[in-house]
């Protein structure tokens, strides 16, 4: 495991990417599951069907490359050849969108923030967004950290560019995307061996309840709202002058139609 370039293909066979997907399955599942309307988009990582337990009729999936993979399940799902940054499809078509590790997949900081706001401009008002990205504020992110300025191997994929929660937060909110659901997982130190990460299990349970927001992965969730009419403050009305400006309105309207007869 001390290859120089680790891609998400072969990061998805490591204990921690086995571990991550489990965990990251079963999330995104439980959210999905209640998600209704009649198209939905999963972005990216074709290996693993996040939109499984979801009922809606059509489901899309996005694809790199110019072989088609032969994934399980890819061809009844129906697949497309995009980038996540600019998704071929109309604005406001989507019902529900996944995006596993699309946003620090997309290879820069700034690609991650046009990845999210492609999603949002598919999504269509009221639709739900689901995004799984890893945890920089984690060991695994740590340990990421360390292998790029040349201690040891990549740990995750290889030119990830992870997002923290508060800039997601951010850029959530200025595209209208109200989070309502979120969630973290995989505390277990950054192990090589299936062994070693086995042992370290119980620090799920200890890190949900004593570091919640330091897992190495993180789930969000969010609906896309439209901004409506907003009061700008209070405004103060007379009734007397209402009436007197009434009257006058109903004498000028009484004297051009005396006119035009």
């Amino acid at each position: 495991m001390g290859k120089r370039n680790l891609k998400i293909c072969d990061f998805l066979h490591t204990p921690a990417g086995r571990l991550a997907f489990e965990w990251e399955e079963a999330c995104v599942a439980r959210v999905v599951e209640d998600s209704f309307g009649y198209r939905a988009l999963q972005v990216g990582i074709p290996q693993i069907d996040f939109l499984a337990a979801n009922r809606i009729a059509s489901h899309v999936c996005t694809v790199s490359g110019e072989k088609i993979p032969a994934y399980p399940g890819l061809q009844q799902r129906g697949f497309v050849y995009a980038r996540p940054f600019e998704l071929p499809f109309a604005s406001e078509s989507m019902d529900l969108i996944v995006l596993p590790h699309a946003l620090e997949l997309s290879g820069s900081v700034e690609r991650a923030r046009r990845t999210l706001k492609e999603a949002a401009r598919v999504l269509v008002p009221q639709g739900r967004l689901v995004i799984t990205a890893f945890n920089p504020l984690s060991l695994w992110g740590l340990r990421q950290r360390l292998s790029g300025i040349g201690l040891g191997g990549p740990y995750l994929p290889s030119g990830s560019s992870l997002v923290t929660l508060a800039r997601l937060r951010d850029w959530f909110g200025l595209l209208g995307l109200d989070i309502d659901r979120g969630a973290f997982g995989c505390y277990e130190p950054p192990c090589r061996s299936a062994s070693a990460m086995h042992s370290w299990r119980w620090m799920d349970k200890a890190g949900d309840r004593w570091w919640p927001s330091l897992g190495g992965v993180m789930m969000l969730s969010a609906v896309k709202v439209l901004e409506g009419m907003r009061l700008i403050g209070r405004v103060s009305f007379s009734d007397r002058k209402i009436t007197v400006a009434g009257r006058r309105f109903a004498a000028q309207a009484g004297a051009r139609r005396e006119a035009g007869r």
